[in-house]
This record gives C-alpha cells, sequence and structure tokens, in this order.
C-alpha cells in the first residue's frame, strides 16, 4: 500500500493564500427550510491511500469536507431572531389591488464580509406569510425567517404609570367626599337649630314664665347662620374641586379603555433574514409582501369651461384599508389587476363509459385492524426571552386586573361606572378574552374554554360490513386510469348486491357541478371595471393611508379634452335643456366608471356617473341644466265624430314646441317628444304633418328627434300633428 499526501484548498480561498482561518464566513446552504452551518476545518492537510479500493472512500470524504468548508458560521436556533441586528425598513410603496395590497420596504443597509443576520420590523398578524419576499442589491439571501410572535400593546411602565395616577386621583375624591360629608353633616345639624321655649306649655301649669333674652338669642342665630354660610361655601368649593378631579379621573379611564382595546398583545410577524456579501459596504434591501384588507374605487371631478370649450378631468382614488399597520408617508399605486388568480390551465376531466362484462368475487378480511395511532410531534421549550415575555406579560396582567379592582370598589368615584365595563374583557396574549376578577381569571367571551388534557380513547370500531363492501365493490370498479369521480354513488345507482343491476344515470347528471363562484362580486371594484386587464395609476404626491377602514382620497391625474358640446331636451318633461359632451379618450388608459361631481365655470352644479371607456373611445358627459335655452310646449286637441251606421270619435292632436335661445353664442339643440302608439286593433295612430322634419324617428317607441341649430336670441317652432281614430264613446287611457 503507498500513502500519498495530499492537500485540500478551501474553494472560497484564492490559490496562493493559505488555507482559511478559524471562524472564516462560508456560504450557507439551505435544505428543507434549515440551515446546515460550518466552520473551517483545523487540519487542512487529509492522507488519504491511493488505492483502486479506497478510491471511492477518498471521493465520499472529499465531498463531505467541501460541503462542510462551504456551510456559513451561523447557528439557525431558536434565539436567532434575538441575536440578529435590528434594522428599520419604512414603507416605501404600496400597489392597492381590488382585495388586497402589496407592501414595499425599503432600507439602507451596512454589511460586514462574511454572513449578516438582520431583523427586519415587524409586520402585521394578516401578512400573507407565503408571499414575504427579501431581495437585496449587493449581497446574497441566505434565507428568510417569518414567525408569528406576540407583541405587547402597551409596557409595564406605561400601566404603573396610569395606575399611579387612578389611585391618586381616586384617593383625592375619597378624600374631598369624606370632608364634604362633615362639612354637609355640620351644615344640618346647624340648619336644624331653632328658638323654642325651655318647657312646653302643658309642663308650665303652675310655674313662672321663664325670662325671655332676645339679644342672647340673636347672638346664637347668627353665630349659626355664620357658621352655617362657611359650611356652605366649603361645599361650593369641594364640589368645584371634585368636579376637576373627577375630569381627570375620566381622562384616565378612557386612557385604560384605549390600553384594553384588542388585547394586551396583538399578533405579528417577525422576519429575519440572513445576507452573506463579499464585503463591507452599504446595500439596499427591499421586503415585499400582501396583507388582504384593502381596496380603492375611482372618482372624478369634472370641471367644464364653456370659454375655452375643454373639460378638465381630475381623476382620484378613494383608498380604504385595515391591514393592521398605518401607511405613512408612501408612493400609492392603483391596480386594476387580480393577483393571486391560478396560473396553471386546468385540466380536462376525461370519463371512460362502459360496463364490466365480468364480476370477479374479492377476499375481504373478516375484521379490520385498528388504525395505528399517531402521537404528535414534541414541542419546543420557550426560549429565554419568550420565557422572560411571558413573566412580563403576567405581571402585566395582574396590574390591570388590579386597575379593575380599583374601578370596582365604587367608593363614590365610580361616576358611570364605565371604567369596570372598559376593563372588564382583558384578552391574554394569543387573543382569548378573559375577564379578571381579583387577579383570577375566568373565560368572559362565548365559545371560549380553557384547554384541557384528554383521556386516551379506545381505538375506533371497525366499520359496519355494509359499509366495507361497498368500499370494496368500488374499488373493485375503478380503473387505474379512470378520474375521480364527481360525487359518491348512490346504492340504488350501483344496484344490489345479488347482481341485480340499477337504473342508470341520466347524461346531464355528469354535468351537475356546481361552478366556482367569482371572488370579486362588486360592480363598482375596479378589477371587475376593467374587466380584467393591468391598468395602473400613481398618486401625484406622497400620502399617508391609516388602519381605520377609512376612505382617503388619493389624487391621481388632472387632464384636459376638448369636448363638442350640445344641448338635449325633453319639453314633455321638463321646460329646460340639459348641457352635455362628446369627449374621445385618447390616452392609453381606459376611463373607469365611477361617481363625479360636476362644476361649470368652477361652480358646483351637481353629480352624475361617468361609464367606462377604453382608450379610443367616446363618453357623453351631462353637465347640468341650462335655464338660458327655454321651451313652450302647448298640445291642441279637437274631436268630431264621423261615420253614419258605424260611429268612430276622430281626435286630432296638434304639439307645438317653441325653443328660444337666451345666450351669447350659437347652440346647438336636440329636441325630443313622443308619438303615440295604439293599444289595440280598433285604436289607429295616423301621423298628419311634422314640420320640422325630425333627424330621426319615430322608432319602435314613437320617440322623434329634432337637432335645431339657434343663434343667439332666435327662437323657433317645432310642430307635430297626428290623429286618434277609436269606436264611439271609447275612452283612451294610457
Amino acid at each position: 500500500m503507498v500513502a500519498t499526501k495530499y492537500q485540500f484548498r478551501d474553494p472560497t480561498t484564492p490559490a496562493g493564500t493559505g488555507p482559511p482561518q478559524p471562524g472564516q464566513a462560508r456560504r450557507s446552504q439551505i435544505f428543507c427550510g434549515q440551515i446546515f452551518c460550518g466552520c473551517a476545518p483545523s487540519q487542512p492537510t487529509v492522507w488519504l491511500p491511493v488505492n483502486n479500493r479506497r478510491r471511492h472512500d477518498m471521493n465520499a470524504l472529499l465531498t463531505v469536507w467541501l460541503a462542510a468548508a462551504s456551510v456559513p458560521a451561523v447557528t439557525a436556533g431558536p434565539d436567532l431572531a434575538e441575536q440578529a441586528r435590528p434594522v428599520q425598513a419604512p414603507i416605501e410603496r404600496v400597489t392597492v389591488f381590488s382585495d388586497r395590497a402589496l407592501v414595499k420596504r425599503r432600507a439602507r443597509v451596512k454589511l460586514t464580509p462574511g454572513v449578516n443576520t438582520l431583523r427586519l420590523p415587524d409586520l402585521p398578524g394578516s401578512v400573507m406569510r407565503d408571499t414575504i419576499r427579501v431581495s437585496c442589491r449587493g449581497a446574497r439571501v441566505i434565507r428568510v425567517e417569518a414567525q408569528p410572535v406576540e407583541r405587547e400593546r402597551f409596557t409595564i411602565d406605561q400601566v404603573e404609570n396610569l395606575l399611579e395616577r387612578i389611585e391618586k386621583l381616586t384617593d383625592d375624591v375619597s378624600l374631598l367626599d369624606a370632608r364634604r360629608r362633615v362639612f354637609s353633616a355640620e351644615a344640618d345639624l346647624l340648619a336644624g337649630f331653632q328658638p323654642r321655649p325651655p318647657l312646653a306649655e302643658k309642663e308650665r301649669v303652675g310655674r313662672a314664665l321663664p325670662p325671655l333674652l332676645p339679644r342672647a338669642w340673636a347672638q346664637v342665630l347668627d353665630f349659626l347662620e355664620q357658621r352655617r354660610r362657611l359650611a356652605q361655601e366649603e361645599l361650593r368649593r369641594l364640589d368645584e374641586q371634585r368636579r376637576l378631579l373627577v375630569d381627570k379621573l375620566r381622562v384616565a379611564r378612557q386612557e385604560a379603555s384605549q390600553y384594553n382595546m384588542g388585547g394586551m398583545s396583538q399578533r405579528k410577524y417577525q422576519v429575519v433574514a440572513l445576507l452573506q456579501a463579499t464585503g463591507a459596504g452599504q446595500v439596499r434591501l427591499d421586503v415585499d409582501y400582501f396583507v388582504p384588507g384593502a381596496a380603492w374605487w375611482p372618482t372624478y371631478d369634472l370641471d367644464f369651461q364653456p370659454e375655452r370649450g375643454r373639460v378638465e378631468l381630475r381623476s382620484a382614488g378613494l383608498v380604504r384599508q385595515a391591514s393592521g399597520e398605518d401607511w405613512q408617508d408612501v408612493k400609492l399605486v392603483l391596480s386594476t389587476a387580480l393577483p393571486g388568480l391560478g396560473i396553471e390551465l386546468p385540466e380536462l376531466l376525461t370519463w371512460t363509459l362502459g360496463e364490466r362484462r365480468q364480476f370477479t368475487p374479492r377476499v375481504r378480511p373478516a375484521r379490520m385492524p385498528p388504525e395505528a395511532r399517531l402521537h404528535p410531534p414534541p414541542v419546543a421549550g420557550p426560549t429565554p426571552a419568550e420565557a422572560e415575555r411571558q413573566a412580563r406579560r403576567e405581571v402585566l396582567r395582574n396590574r390591570v386586573a388590579e386597575l379593575q379592582r380599583l374601578a370596582a370598589l365604587d367608593t363614590g368615584v365610580a361616576l358611570d361606572g364605565r371604567l369596570a365595563a372598559d376593563l372588564q374583557s382583558v384578552t391574554t396574549g394569543k387573543g382569548e378574552g378573559r375577564g379578571l376578577v381579583g387577579g383570577l381569571a375566568r373565560p368572559a367571551q362565548k365559545g371560549y374554554y380553557p384547554p384541557r388534557r384528554s383521556a386516551p380513547q379506545a381505538a375506533p370500531p371497525p366499520p359496519p360490513r355494509e359499509e366495507y363492501e361497498e368500499a370494496e365493490m368500488a374499488l373493485a370498479e375503478a380503473r387505474p386510469s379512470a378520474p375521480r369521480p364527481l360525487a359518491r354513488p348512490s346504492r340504488r345507482a350501483r344496484g344490489k348486491r345479488r347482481g341485480r343491476r340499477g337504473p342508470r344515470a341520466r347524461a346531464m347528471q355528469l354535468f351537475d357541478v356546481p361552478l366556482e363562484r367569482p371572488r370579486l362580486n362588486d360592480p363598482t371594484l375596479p378589477a371587475v371595471l376593467a374587466a380584467g386587464l393591468d391598468y395602473r395609476w400613481t398618486s401625484a404626491t406622497r400620502i399617508s393611508v391609516p388602519s381605520s377602514g377609512k376612505r382617503i382620497k388619493v389624487p391621481l391625474s388632472v387632464e384636459n379634452f376638448s369636448v363638442e358640446t350640445f344641448y338635449e331636451a325633453t319639453p314633455a318633461l321638463k321646460d329646460r335643456a340639459y348641457l352635455k359632451a362628446l369627449v374621445r379618450n385618447r390616452r392609453r388608459r381606459p376611463i373607469l366608471a365611477g361617481p363625479m361631481n360636476i362644476f361649470v365655470a368652477g361652480d358646483f352644479t351637481g353629480q352624475g356617473r361617468l361609464r367606462t371607456t377604453g382608450p379610443g373611445g367616446t363618453l357623453e358627459l351631462a353637465l347640468g341644466a341650462d335655464e338660458d335655452i327655454r321651451f313652450k310646449r302647448r298640445v291642441v286637441p279637437r274631436t268630431e265624430t264621423k261615420g253614419v251606421f258605424s260611429k268612430d270619435d276622430v281626435t286630432t292632436y296638434t304639439v307645438t314646441i317653441e325653443v328660444g335661445n337666451y345666450k351669447k353664442r350659437r347652440v346647438k339643440v336636440a329636441v325630443y317628444d313622443v308619438l303615440p302608439r295604439a293599444g289595440s286593433d280598433k285604436v289607429e295612430v295616423e301621423k298628419v304633418r311634422i314640420e320640422p322634419r325630425p333627424a330621426s324617428g319615430p322608432d319602435r317607441e314613437g320617440v322623434l328627434r329634432w337637432d335645431l341649430d339657434l343663434r343667439p336670441g332666435a327662437t323657433t317652432k317645432v310642430q307635430l300633428v297626428y290623429r286618434i281614430t277609436r269606436p264611439h264613446d271609447w275612452q283612451l287611457y294610457q
């Protein structure tokens, strides 16, 4: 056997620089969500025998050594988040869709050569965990960990300070109440003193009348009145002081109720990222994730400028979000896309039609063996940081219980009793409601039960023989290439076990499959208005959107269009004209349907609604009524009877419409009127004369339209004459 010395060099170490030093960072390897870490080998020189029989062992050892040398010197344990360096990554941009939002956080981080462990800001508990993505320019992202954690909504010091304030205010009010009771008793006592004779009249029989001292009585009454006045003044002063203290106590109670809203803790996601940098320097780190509870709707302000013949359309979006985090000074992008939809082509289901010609019996066991019971995996114990957090939370819970006990004393300071009601439902770290009375926890919300150990149960009994036989029969009839059935076949369709064939299923039963319900059913959402196409609008400025569910108006764009204006009128219903404008959408994005506020020359005239108009389409805008176009409509009927043996009533209607232009410019007016239709074969409607000739009509509904071009100050007339013939003494109705 011949031995030869082989020296293996770390692939991360340049040639000629020697072996890597202990503790030097290396590239990490990820396998099944775990990070395997290693350090530089203490002996870079390995002796292996060069022998054909041992060549396989040498290759295996080489592979193991190279794998260990390429692992970073970082331990991914439970305390990885505690060891990580915190990084501030404010929200930079938010893309709002019709049912969710894409949030982008950005940070500038200084990295050291090797592996850097960073703890990013906590994400809201409603975040879609599978969508969290970390990217970095200038370094390689090795691993991203997102774990749910419970964060306290307030600290113990805040509760202690609030408790001291409430205790001090309560003591002060109690002291004032005690002093007030003393002065009130003194005032009542002084008010009860009244002058009276030393002996009653019935007891003075045979005795002389005692001498009366009016001056002494006057002095005594003056003294009593002075003391009563002082007591009443003191009571008024104490009432004023008590009123001020009660106001402060009410404010403290409101703060206590705010501390208790939503529980003492809230669910967050703690994100830890491992980055590998080749050198020291500053890099840009981006964190992207989706959150539900966000939506937007388009809205518009339309300002028509008659002198210029143009329309200014100001577009905006009403954004609403309740994701659990406020968007402070962010750039908003409003999109009509539908993220989260399936990207794979759905597969068609193939049915194999036919029947089995032969029946092959199968041997079945008399009793099925019991299923093996699987024990749950062991639960990892809390880390030291988690244990400390739980202890701090327990202390915090006890202090909140002390607040409730103080509110339940009701020493004349409870006012309206809201403090006890505000602090009655204290939630635990997991969000379960628990009321605290006397320091003991009790269930306070419906549906909450404390966890308890369940006694081991016996093995379940075997299934009934009939169900087992049916299951075996279904397995026997199955084919390896047959698809899954749409529904479990009934016993009647399978037939009896004796071999008689049941009734066949109808062909339409194969297609009785419920379709998937649409995910977005609000017709006003942008995703529905855009018909699935992706269009984006960026906010003109940065804006803040709180997580309160309120709609915030976000300005998007201001565009000017040249318009073609005209007037429309139906004098039979309204004696005024309505201004309309035709706008051609020359931009590449559509104009989505939405409500609009209408302004004419800067003055508000009304509200309307735009309809969805694609690129290149024509949009018809209603701009409101104009009283400078005036109408006067008159109807003159004339009835006569014709016929000898069968008499008919004939009524001729003359409709005259006068149109006047009282504006200082030429206008175009479209006037609409209607010609009646006969609802019976015995009623005949005849058109006699129409002046001038209408531009269109009468259509199927009998509507006519005249297009009039009026000069400033001009007046024109439209006349419609028609005749209605019906049997004698018939009454017409609509």
